[in-house]
């Protein structure tokens, strides 16, 4: 799986992803979702951010303001993630 950066931050690509695993709860009587697990295999992760906080992993553009945004994430695992 390949990860595009977002449009506010210089073409590239944010990740590259061999196996990804996703373990997550599912809504119950009006609750929200949480990703219980994340783990990323054979990944090559590129996080960037410059001085005017345009960062490749925010959700929304910089001066947006926040909206539900993802769920929690309780368990990340990169093993080995990056150059």
């Amino acid at each position: 799986m390949t990860i595009g950066n977002p449009p506010w931050t210089p073409p590239g690509t944010m990740a590259a992803i061999g196996r990804l695993s996703v373990v997550l709860d599912l809504p119950l009587f009006g609750q929200t979702y949480a990703l219980r697990k994340l783990a990323l295999e054979e990944a090559d992760v590129h996080l960037q951010r410059d001085a005017s906080a345009h960062a490749n992993w925010l959700w929304k553009a910089p001066g947006i303001l926040p909206g539900k945004g993802i769920p929690p994430i309780y368990s990340l695992s990169i093993p080995g993630g990056g150059p």
